[in-house]
């Protein structure tokens, strides 16, 4: 292999995130000997001596190069696009007015600028490169392009001058000019597609703007614009006449020759890999964002930036090193892990832009040749990173192979069905600069600074890119605001670099224990967030608050239905003689009694009672099909049932002691009035409801004493429930969202209205209860809830409402603004299973204007003595916003599920 005649040494591989310069040797070695090597060749024969004798082999067997070069040829009278420019020609024609692939660069001149020279060398450049005076026409949907003849800056007439102003006020013009000139759009029909402005601060100091079109330039092109403007300037300034190696290639023999090759089965074979590698994709990477997705594409987007240490660089290309990986590779693996992470999903696609530079011919053009290329990383329990990078290598060396298909093609041929408020295929981008473009302008007497300005674009929802510098590695970005907050963006960036982080410190390690948390973070959700601390009274049942409030108020109405009502004196009378009759008959703490009645006192008499014997109620609902009421108190083995003269015959085949609270009420009545001692210990069960068993068979929910009291008190307490309140009992019992309806309603000495059974189906007739017993506290899923307001064509007949509570469903924020404009209400959005003692999470919705962006209503945070963690399917806490599963912990937590100590809860 003549090393001197292809113009390669020992530093093309050390591929520590050179990868972009492995391509060149590919292309020069088939430039030379017309052979395709594989770029793997580079990576598992990483020297010179080794890739000689990949070469050597090659060479015996007479693997000639399928492509054909690129040469000029004669040019057809309209020049088609290629097949890059195309894609980008049918974006602007959807959003003409969208500068949406503007390509804006800013620089700071500090020196003695000759600004002749300067103005002389660019247009010597225009006029060198033919796509720099390139636009597009078209005829009947199809675009040509169009190379004018000449295209002339002029800066020395044109030179902006702002050194009267100072300070601010030129800061601030500054600023003006530069934006407008990123922000302006570009007309593909007229050109130019090239913007050039130089703004003077002072006679030594300049800024530079220049805005370019991607149809006619992409990044690797920029260096080369800069590197040639800086020779022809050094040049004219001394006096030279500055020759540059002739072209022997425009970017329009390219689109020739790459629309005359990339067809057929050339064509074919390449898409042949993409449709195998990207079969079955999911259609979206659910990333946790701020606001719900448009229903179109906006493209508004910012930049934010960050930095991974010199340390971190260093370690990272000693990865790379370590698995024959470039440090772009490792970089992506680690980025793939991090989305792996954030999404808990376990295959991801994500596009990375290549400079698709892999032909000798093309190195020395300015020009659009880049390409997108969708690279897609599966996730298998138990993998480490260095299992993801080598899947990460092997998929980016398979898409190097097959780079040549436009990405157009590509999504066109894969038939991806067109989304108007995502992109297909993917929808986060992930770059790797390996050259700083800036850096090559390189001014006799002027010193160069980058002039930092806003791109208010983003082409996806995320777009990360990374470069290689001195200082370490520099992290852009790009997201659309239209999803994502600027604080998120900040944290997302912070996470990326805690887990590259912990990646370098233990590589060889399962993916899913790196850490994205920091300690501060850790701290605040785990523990900051949690502290939810309240005392009560944990020596206390709830029936024991129940009788001192009927101390406190014993004429004071405690329940309503229809025209009958008990004082709280009444109800503690009635529900005594229940609860000695109860003991009588056996019941003891953790004796579990069924309940079976329709709405009306002697409910809550029952419920009372059996509370005060010492027993838990198991709320059996009449309504059921029988075949459920006989599971549910088979599984309870419940010895006693009370029930009502109409239902009994539901419970013909029971065979425990059946209590009518109605006909039997005469024996039961002959009982003491007085209070029974008390028996019942906080632990001591409260109630068991059973779950809806859609998941299965129904489960009985078993919860205690204390869960239920901490509920009651926490709930009495934040909203200052009171005498003075009217609470509407609606609920069926057999849901848990009854037990605050009854019993903190009589442990805050309120008044309960139950619901007649003929209004529960009724908005007509609920409307009515509300208005006729001025209810000022109601609960209601928000479907309902809905429904009962919209059409109030009175609304006096809810003014009573103080208290909305909704629960069951999720809450938009539409809906709550409709409640809250309609009604003078406190609105509150409650969460919680009926394992964790009806409520664990709420949210009050006094401050809904600033949820706007929101889709649905944040269910919000722990109540007292409850922890809310949201954790991963290996039970690491995970980052705020990322979507987990919701585990609860605290005194709320049930004790488990009846008779099932497999599934007990553990606290």
């Amino acid at each position: 292999l003549k090393v001197e005649k292809i113009g390669i040494h020992d530093n093309f591989f050390k591929l520590g995130g050179h990868s972009l310069l492995a391509t060149q040797v590919i292309s020069r070695i088939r430039h030379t000997y017309n052979i395709d090597i594989p770029l793997r060749a580079l990576f598992e024969h990483p020297t010179i001596v080794g890739l000689s004798l990949v070469v050597d082999e090659l060479q015996r067997e007479q693997r000639v190069s399928q492509v054909p070069p690129i040469v000029a040829k004669e040019r057809p009278e309209r020049i088609p696009l290629s097949f890059a420019q195309q894609r980008l020609w049918f974006l602007d024609q959807l959003l003409p007015d969208v500068a949406l692939y503007n390509i804006p660069m800013a620089l700071k001149l500090i020196g003695s600028l000759n600004i002749q020279a300067f103005e002389r060398a660019l247009n010597d450049l225009i006029g060198r490169h033919e796509s720099l005076r390139t636009i597009f026409l078209s005829e009947e949907g199809e675009a040509y392009q169009v190379i004018l003849p000449e295209l002339r800056v002029n800066l020395v007439d044109n030179r902006i001058d702002l050194s009267s102003l100072e300070g601010e006020e030129q800061e601030e013009e500054l600023r003006r000019i530069a934006q407008g000139a990123v922000n302006e759009p570009f007309n593909l029909t007229t050109g130019p597609l090239l913007r050039v402005k130089l703004v003077a601060l002072s006679e030594e100091e300049h800024v530079l703007l220049i805005t370019m079109h991607h149809i006619i330039s992409d990044g690797w092109s920029h260096g080369i614009f800069f590197r040639e403007l800086a020779s022809l300037y050094n040049g004219y300034c001394r006096g030279e006449d500055v020759l540059l190696p002739a072209l022997s290639l425009q970017y329009a023999d390219f689109a020739l020759w790459q629309r005359e090759w990339l067809q057929g089965e050339a064509l074919e074979n390449q898409l042949r890999y993409w449709k195998e590698q990207l079969s079955e994709i999911p259609d979206l990477l659910e990333l946790p964002t701020d606001k719900p997705r448009l229903k179109e594409l906006s493209y508004r987007g910012a930049t934010y930036r960050m930095r991974l240490s010199e340390e971190a660089r260093d370690r990272l290309n000693e990865l790379a090193q370590e698995n024959q990986a470039s440090l772009f590779m490792v970089l992506l693996a680690a980025f793939q892990v991090f989305l792996h992470r954030y999404t808990n999903q376990k295959d991801i696609v994500v596009g990375a832009v290549i400079a698709n530079r892999h032909y000798k011919e093309i190195e020395s053009l300015i020009g659009f040749f880049v390409n997108t290329l969708a690279l897609r990383t599966s996730f298998e329990e138990g993998e480490s990173f260095i299992d993801i990078l080598k899947k990460v290598k092997e998929t980016t060396l398979q898409a190097y192979q097959h780079q040549d298909v436009p990405f157009e093609q590509l999504v066109e041929y894969l038939n991806v069905a067109r989304v108007t408020n995502r992109n297909p295929v993917f929808q986060v981008m992930f770059g790797f600069q390996n050259i700083n473009e800036e850096a090559s302008l390189i001014l006799d007497g002027v010193n160069l600074e980058v002039f930092p300005i806003s791109y208010p674009i983003a082409k996806f929802d995320l777009s990360f890119t990374a470069y290689e510098d001195e200082g370490g590695i520099g992290v852009g970005i790009e997201y659309a605001t239209d999803l994502f907050e600027e604080s998120t963006i900040e944290r997302i960036g912070r996470h990326f670099r805690d887990l590259v982080e912990d990646i370098i410190k233990r590589p060889t390690e399962g993916i899913e224990g790196y850490e994205l948390l920091s300690r501060d973070e850790q701290e605040k959700i785990l523990v900051e967030w949690n502290e939810t601390r309240a005392e009560y009274p944990g020596d206390k049942c709830l029936h024991e608050l129940f009788e001192e409030q009927v101390e406190k108020s014993p004429d004071h109405i405690a329940v309503v239905y229809e025209e009958e009502s008990l004082t709280y004196k009444e109800l503690n009378e009635r529900s005594n003689q229940l609860a000695h009759y109860l003991r009588k008959e056996g019941v003891v703490p953790d004796t579990l009694v069924g309940i079976a009645a329709e709405r009306s006192l002697e409910l809550i008499v029952g419920l009372m009672g059996i509370l005060k014997a010492g027993g838990a109620y198991v709320p059996l609902d009449p309504s059921y099909p029988e075949e459920r009421l006989q599971y549910m108190l088979e599984d309870t083995a419940a010895p006693i049932l009370l029930t009502q003269g109409g239902n009994e015959e539901k419970f013909a085949g029971y065979k425990g002691k059946k209590i009518a609270l109605d006909k039997g009420w005469e024996d039961i009545r002959r009982e003491e009035k007085t209070n029974p001692p008390v028996i019942t210990r906080p632990h001591h069960l409260a109630y068991v409801i059973y779950t809806s068993g859609s998941t299965g068979k129904p489960k009985g929910v078993a919860v205690e004493n204390y869960s239920f009291l901490n509920h009651m008190l926490w709930m009495k307490e934040e909203y200052d429930f009171s005498y003075e309140n009217s609470v509407l009992q609606r609920t069926a019992l057999s849901f848990d969202a009854s037990v605050w309806e009854v019993f903190l309603t009589l442990i805050a000495g309120s008044k309960m209205i139950l619901l007649p059974n003929y209004a529960s189906k009724d908005i007509q007739e609920l409307k009515n209860v509300i208005q006729k017993y001025k209810v000022d506290s109601l609960q209601l899923v928000p479907s309902l809830a809905k429904i009962l307001l919209e059409d109030i064509e009175d609304e006096e007949s809810l003014q009573s409402l103080k208290h909305l509570f909704l629960g069951g469903e999720a809450l938009s924020y539409n809906m709550s603004s409709l409640f809250l404009n309609k009604l003078n209400v406190s609105l509150t959005n409650l969460y919680g299973p009926t394992e964790a003692t009806i409520d664990a999470i709420t949210f009050k919705c006094s401050n809904i204007r600033e949820l706007k962006h929101l889709s649905a209503i944040p269910i919000g945070r722990p109540i007292s003595n409850t922890q809310i963690y949201i954790l991963d399917e290996q039970l690491n806490p995970v980052p705020i916003g990322v979507s987990g599963e919701i585990y609860i912990g605290g005194v709320g937590l049930a004790r488990g599920y009846l008779n099932r100590p497999d599934l007990t809860a553990d606290r």
